[in-house]
């Protein structure tokens, strides 16, 4: 059962756990366009589980934190609504960098994206206090993600890649945010 690590009026953040990858397989599967435009066809019928035991990138020196959490309902820490996996203290100990973020697309455009960025943001601020910067790379054909993470104070940095895809060639954009701490 999900864990709550922290309550908002609108929705819950939960950390995932192994028994909650068949609901965390549902959002996955219900971001049917995110997968359609970056990927080409649905989503692996195993991705929750493979983004929960990836595990988080190892530096020479620190420790990087994974966080796979879920957007979860308020009142029903296992109804779904989202995802975000978080690696904190990657590239370095002040940022917490976005690997995946998915809202299913029957709760988009309904706030739920901003409150669940806002969450993440009171989270990282209590658990991981060092951390002022969330980073996310996005591709640049990603024009929702694009437009929400710019809406949402991201700022687009010098910083990108071109890389090669089945299908074509992308260009890979890097944002941040800086928050605030307290």
């Amino acid at each position: 059962m999900a864990a709550i690590v922290l309550r908002d009026p609108s929705l819950n953040l939960v950390r995932i756990e192994e028994g909650d990858l068949a609901e965390a397989q549902g959002v996955f599967s219900q971001s049917a366009a995110y997968h359609r435009l970056m990927l080409g066809k649905a989503a692996d019928p195993d991705m929750a589980r493979r983004c929960f035991q990836h595990p988080a990138p190892r530096l020479p020196q620190g420790r990087v934190f994974k966080h796979f959490l879920a957007i979860a309902a308020p009142n029903a820490a296992s109804e779904f609504w989202g995802i975000v996996d978080l690696y904190v203290g990657f590239p370095k100990y002040s940022i917490a960098t976005i690997a995946t973020w998915l809202i299913r697309e029957n709760k988009q455009r309904q706030g739920v994206g901003s409150a669940a960025l806002q969450a993440v943001e009171a989270f990282l601020r209590r658990e991981h206090p060092a951390v002022s910067w969330l980073d996310v790379t996005l591709s640049d054909d990603n024009l929702p993600g694009l437009k929400f993470a710019l809406r949402n104070g991201f700022s687009r940095t010098s910083s990108w890649e071109r890389v090669s895809g089945p299908d074509r060639e992308r260009l890979l954009i890097r944002l941040e945010k800086r928050f605030v701490t307290t």
